[in-house]
């Protein structure tokens, strides 16, 4: 099968969040505060503004239910109305969570200058992301001397299915901790998952002789990116990437320069903690 058909594809579903079935047999598993949620993820830095049709679209919940919640979060400061266009935007108290959050990310900061480095040799884009669901979110974005790659910023979600920072996040789970966030990528996908499929087999694969992976035009024309697991000081796991223009030799530059260099950076990470930022 031809890759173009598989970027189109990509790229037109993209747009639009994948969503995972709410838990149904935990108990203590608060449905209301989960919906409400939902909601405020809808939000995007390329979705600023929504009415509670699209809302309703995005979250796969009923009209009244997204009136109620709104009504809600709208009282709460977490959305305010947008009256002359019918919508919603996210309040200043969503900005503070995330600035909370993003505070206790130490390595973050740490691995920013090495970022920032990485970004101007390769002329490149380079980013830290965590899991969410089927989704990588975006904890930081270094961006090289180049026209902008993709107009993706802190907070940004990118899907976990056909992007080298979601296969890089795949590639460091053992098989039981992988198996579950697949079933439910299938379960999601439908008839394109075993598409899908292979070509999260074959990211695996690549993985597994270099160290990293590579995503050539999947996830969007025209952009090859380079992606490795990272496991910061404290636990958990993130994933790296550096994506750029593909054009001429860049595929062998990719393979050959920028994917050792990324993978370095996450060893020095790992290893070193705070004082690898001091690293030559």
């Amino acid at each position: 099968m031809s890759r173009e058909p598989q970027q189109q594809t990509a790229t037109r579903r993209a747009s639009k969040p994948r969503q995972a079935k709410e838990p149904q047999k935990d108990r203590q598993f608060v449905t209301g505060l989960a919906r409400g949620l939902s909601v405020l993820r809808c939000f995007t830095p390329q979705r600023t503004e929504l009415g509670t049709t699209e809302i309703a679209k995005l979250t796969g919940l009923p009209q009244p239910t997204v009136w109620r919640l709104c009504h809600t979060l709208l009282k709460l400061g977490y959305l305010t109305a947008v009256p002359e266009r019918e919508k919603v935007r996210v309040g200043a108290p969503v900005l503070s969570l995330g600035y909370a959050a993003l505070a206790n990310l130490d390595y973050v900061q740490v691995a920013r200058p090495q970022m920032q480095e990485l970004a101007d040799r390769f002329s490149a884009a380079v980013a830290i992301a965590e899991r969410h669901r089927l989704s990588m979110v975006y904890l930081e974005r270094c961006q090289g001397n180049s026209v902008l790659l993709m107009n993706l910023q802190v907070g940004s979600r990118i899907p976990l299915y056909n992007s080298a920072i979601g296969w890089a996040y795949l590639a460091a789970l053992a098989e039981d901790e992988r198996d579950p966030i697949l079933q439910d990528m299938k379960q999601v996908a439908g008839r394109s998952w075993n598409r899908e499929k292979k070509l999260i087999d074959a990211a695996l694969d690549f993985f597994g002789e270099h160290g990293f992976v590579i995503n050539i035009g999947i996830q969007h024309p025209g952009i090859i990116a380079v992606a490795v697991p990272v496991s910061p000081p404290g636990g958990g796991l993130v994933a790296m990437n550096l994506a750029t223009w593909n054009s001429g030799r860049t595929e062998s530059i990719m393979t050959g320069k920028a994917g050792p260099a990324l993978r370095h950076l996450a060893g020095l990470l790992e290893a070193h903690g705070p004082s690898a930022g001091k690293a030559g």
